[in-house]
């Protein structure tokens, strides 16, 4: 079955989270623009390998606020997992660019279908302007995975970055659907700042979720902090330390070599949350 998101629970659930509608924007400055610029062609010049797609579709779809980009990824087989991957640095840029090759990777090595939305950043849009937009990558999503060969009952959020706020969001609005797809969430290095730490009673009834986190840091500190509301709330979870140390963050968009080993355990997380799926996959591969 598909997985059903609504424009009103959207808004709804961001008020109840404390995202004003009414938040302001502002235009980016030149100092943000440049770095974009430059992790954009840090990422096309990138010697790490780039994995063959059997099918790999660009589309641009409407979203309540415009249009929108997005890839696909297919390896190749049928009823296969399938990853939404939500790109976001501290919610001011990753697309479908900048993670061209983190995409490839999880595709074919899970292997699963990914999907690749480029979400508006800050300051240029809200954060609720974000998370619609993401929620429309999901609806557009849906009719359209069992061509690419993906399997209808078998999504996997991951959410890197700030964009670990979306994943959550998104999962909130499926609580209470009994079909549906949704397996479980997989956080990377998640960034709230500056959003305060969801409240419990917006994290229960949610399908497994899985931190991965550095283990110093403001971003442990804020992985820790999730962790502790989504064990106050009952909700399934793990929290697992990265194998690297830095700026995770821009390893990961940036595919850099020794970010593979965190690519490959999402790899081995979306085969656990995908058992039971029509396309069962193994889960002791690596």
């Amino acid at each position: 079955m598909m997985v059903r998101t609504t424009l009103h629970a959207t808004l709804l659930l961001l008020l109840l989270i404390g995202c004003s509608p009414t938040s302001k924007t502002r235009p980016a400055d030149p100092a943000l623009l440049q770095l974009r610029e430059e992790q954009r062609l840090l990422a096309i010049y990138s010697t790490n390998p780039l994995p063959r797609m059997e099918t790999l579709e660009q589309r641009r779809i409407e979203t309540p606020h415009g249009q929108m980009t997005l890839q696909c990824y297919a390896p190749g087989g049928r009823d296969l997992p399938v990853i939404l991957l939500l790109p976001s640095i501290d919610f001011q840029s990753g697309d479908v660019v900048t993670h061209d090759r983190i995409a490839r990777t999880l595709a074919i090595d899970t292997p699963a279908v990914v999907i690749l939305p480029t979400l508006p950043q800050t300051p240029e849009a809200t954060l609720q302007t974000s998370i619609e937009v993401a929620a429309a990558a999901l609806d557009w999503m849906n009719s359209r995975i069992d061509r690419l060969g993906g399997a209808t009952d078998c999504l996997t959020i991951v959410g890197e970055g700030a964009a670990a706020l979306h994943a959550l969001r998104l999962a909130a609005m499926q609580r209470g659907h009994n079909d549906t797809a949704l397996r479980g969430l997989v956080l990377v290095t998640p960034v709230l700042h500056p959003y305060p730490v969801p409240a419990p009673d917006q994290l229960n009834d949610l399908p497994e979720i899985i931190i991965l986190s550095p283990d110093t840091g403001t971003d442990r500190d804020a992985a820790v902090a999730l962790a502790a509301a989504i064990d106050a709330a009952g909700t399934p979870h793990q929290m697992r330390v990265q194998p690297v140390d830095g700026a995770l963050r821009l390893d990961w968009a940036l595919a850099s070599a020794e970010i593979y080993d965190t690519v490959l355990e999402v790899t081995r997380l979306v085969r656990r949350l995908a058992a039971g799926c029509s396309g069962d996959q193994e889960s002791e591969t690596f």
